[in-house]
C-alpha cells in the first residue's frame, strides 16, 4: 500500500490491521484504508490523480510532478503501468510457516470391566492375536504396527490390552499451535484405526473419544483409551467377540435368548453395574417373583393350624364329657347299724 500510495523517497505509513481468514491452503487478507487528508504528505502519481479526479487537492503534490509542459496535462492520462511493480510486495510479507518432517505414534489401549475374575495373560493372547487384523487408511500414510498386542491386568475385575503403531514421513508445522490440522488427521486415523479392529467390516462406524496429544520437534504421539461398554458396538468384529467371550460379557444379542425377567434383567445391567449393586438387585428379583407363593403358603398354613386346632378342641371336650363324675357319687359312703 506505502508503494502504491506514496511516493518511493517519502517515509512510510502505517496502514491500518487487516482482517485474516485462514483456509487449508489458503490465507486471505481483507485490507481497508479510509484516505484522510493529512495522513499522506508525498502521494504518488497514482494517489494525486484519484485526488485531482476527486475534489481534495493534496498538499504537497506539486513538488514530486514533473515541471515540463507535458506534465501539466490532466494526470488521468497517466499509464496504469505505475500501480503494477507495487503489487506483488505486499504478498512476500506473508511468510509460510516452516514445516518439519517427522513420524507419529499411536498408542491405543482398550479397557474391559468383567463380572467374573479376569481371564489370564495365555487366554486372551492365544485367542485375539490370530485374530488381529488391519486394512489400509486414508487419512495418513498407513500405520505400521510396532508392538504386538500386550496384556495388563488392572485388578481382579478390569484388565487392558494395548497396541502401538507408527506413522512415517508425516509433514507438520514446526510450531506447536499451528497443528491443529494434523492432529485432526492423526484422530480420523485413529477412529478408523479402531473401528477396523473392533467393528464389523459392515457396521456403522462407532466415534471414539479424542486422543491426548504429545507434540515434540519432530514427533507427535497420540494416546487412545477406549473403555467397553456393552451397546457401543452392536456388531463386533472376531477381535472383539473373542474377547468378550473370554471375559464374559455378553454381546447385544444375548438378552434375547432367555423369557426370564430376572434373567434378562441380570444380562442387561451386567456391564453397567458393580458386583454390590448386582447383589442386591438379583434377591430382591427373587423375593418378588416369589411373594404371591409366600402368601399361598402362609395362606394354607394358617387354615391347616385353624382346623387341628378344632379337631383338638372338640376331642378334647369329647373325653372331658365321657369322664364327668355324677352329682349322687359325691355322697358320702354312711353304713347302716347292725
Amino acid at each position: 500500500m506505502n508503494g502504491l500510495l506514496i511516493q518511493p523517497n517519502a517515509s512510510p505509513f502505517t496502514f491500518p490491521q487487516a482482517n485474516f481468514t485462514h483456509l487449508p491452503n489458503e490465507i486471505r487478507a481483507n485490507e481497508e484504508y479510509v484516505y484522510q487528508e493529512g495522513n499522506i504528505n508525498q502521494p504518488s502519481n497514482f494517489l494525486a490523480a484519484i485526488l485531482a479526479v476527486s475534489g481534495p487537492a493534496p498538499t504537497t503534490a506539486s513538488p514530486v510532478i514533473p515541471t515540463t509542459p507535458s506534465a501539466v496535462a490532466p494526470t488521468t492520462s497517466r499509464p496504469a503501468t505505475h500501480i503494477v511493480p507495487p503489487i506483488p510486495v505486499a504478498p512476500t510479507s506473508i511468510t509460510a510457516a516452516p514445516t518439519v518432517r517427522g513420524m507419529v505414534f499411536i498408542f491405543l489401549r482398550f479397557v474391559f470391566h468383567t463380572l467374573k475374575p479376569v481371564p489370564t495373560e495365555s487366554q486372551v493372547l492365544s485367542q485375539v492375536s490370530a485374530l488381529l487384523k488391519f486394512r489400509q487408511t486414508r487419512a495418513l500414510d498407513n500405520p505400521v504396527r510396532i508392538q504386538d498386542l500386550t496384556y495388563e491386568k488392572i485388578s481382579d475385575h478390569i484388565f487392558a490390552l494395548k497396541l502401538n503403531y507408527q506413522i512415517l514421513n508425516v509433514t507438520f508445522p514446526e510450531k506447536f499451535d499451528l497443528r491443529n490440522e494434523t492432529q485432526k488427521l492423526i484422530q480420523d486415523s485413529a477412529n478408523k484405526l479402531l473401528n477396523t479392529l473392533l467393528n464389523s467390516p459392515n457396521a456403522n462406524p462407532f466415534t471414539f473419544p479424542e486422543g491426548n496429544y504429545t507434540n515434540g520437534l519432530n514427533v507427535i504421539n497420540a494416546s487412545v483409551e477406549y473403555i467397553f461398554r456393552e451397546g457401543d458396538i452392536n456388531l463386533p468384529s472376531n477381535f472383539l467377540a473373542a474377547i468378550l467371550a473370554i471375559s464374559g460379557l455378553a454381546t447385544t444379542a444375548a438378552p434375547t435368548t432367555t423369557s426370564s425377567p430376572v434373567l434378562l434383567l441380570i444380562t442387561s445391567t451386567a456391564g453397567r453395574f458393580p458386583g454390590w449393586a448386582l447383589a442386591i438387585i438379583i434377591p430382591c428379583g427373587i423375593a418378588i417373583i416369589l411373594l404371591p407363593f409366600w402368601i399361598l403358603l402362609c395362606c394354607l398354613l394358617c387354615g391347616c393350624c385353624a382346623a387341628i386346632k378344632r379337631r383338638w378342641r372338640r376331642r378334647h371336650a369329647y373325653h372331658i364329657q365321657q369322664y364327668a363324675v355324677h352329682p349322687s357319687m359325691m355322697r358320702p359312703n354312711i353304713t347302716h347299724p347292725i
